[in-house]
């Protein structure tokens, strides 16, 4: 768990989020541009835009992440494996992973456990788990994060923010349930300070948002 006060650095925090239907190429090198100023964690973009991510923050201490499968994860399996292979090519620092729930909702676990490794093991590259939290039940909850360790992945993440905002609430009982092994991404209608500030005393290891530049406005006003 993070202990936290309004004057601590966020951005070591913040990974900022660029995953809109309608995001430009203007708009991805504009986000790039605003966590290199900020010195934010991350930015997390569309795979369209990965290039142009990692041409802007070539050799800064900025991670870039992308997306495989977002943000239903109906792809097939063999579609999300080459699209990984292609983005690691592309020089993305990690994945996120949106992979088959149904499967986990029809007492399925192996192929979930299966598409995940299988996309690891392939890249080599850090892997999270998307998993919409706003969709499963305490005991698929549990599974999927047994899937999750097992499979190797680094992290998870707790939704795309299609199926709803995250809670405290929720990531307190994925770092229960998980016992501190899987770190934690909270993602979904993070707006506020407020919010950012609750998740990681919730135990959020990491924040995804597209309001990370305002947050950080309201941590100022806030301290002055």
């Amino acid at each position: 768990m993070v202990e936290i006060h309004p004057e601590m650095a966020l951005p070591q925090f913040i990974e900022h989020t660029c995953l809109n239907v309608l995001t430009t190429t203007t708009t991805v090198e504009q986000v790039c541009w605003e966590a290199d100023r900020h010195r934010f964690r991350a930015v997390c973009v569309p795979p369209l835009h990965l290039a142009t991510a990692v041409k802007a923050l070539y050799k800064k201490p900025i991670q870039v992440w992308t997306v495989v499968g977002f943000p239903l994860g109906l792809d097939t399996p063999q579609a999300k494996l080459y699209a990984a292979q292609q983005l690691a090519d592309q020089g993305a620092t990690g994945l996120e992973v949106v992979p088959q729930l149904i499967w986990l909702k029809q007492g399925d676990p192996n192929r979930v456990y299966q598409e995940l490794a299988e996309i690891q093991q392939a890249t080599r590259l850090p892997v999270r788990a998307i998993l919409e939290l706003n969709l499963l039940e305490p005991a698929e909850l549990e599974l999927a994060l047994q899937v999750c360790r097992d499979a190797g992945v680094s992290g998870i993440k707790t939704g795309t923010g299609w199926a709803g905002n995250t809670t405290a609430d929720q990531v307190r009982q994925v770092a229960s349930l998980s016992k501190g092994r899987l770190p934690i991404k909270a993602s979904g209608g993070i707006k506020t300070l407020a919010q950012c500030l609750d998740l990681l005393a919730a135990g959020a290891t990491a924040l995804g948002t597209s309001q990370g530049v305002m947050i950080l406005k309201q941590q100022q006003e806030r301290v002055l």
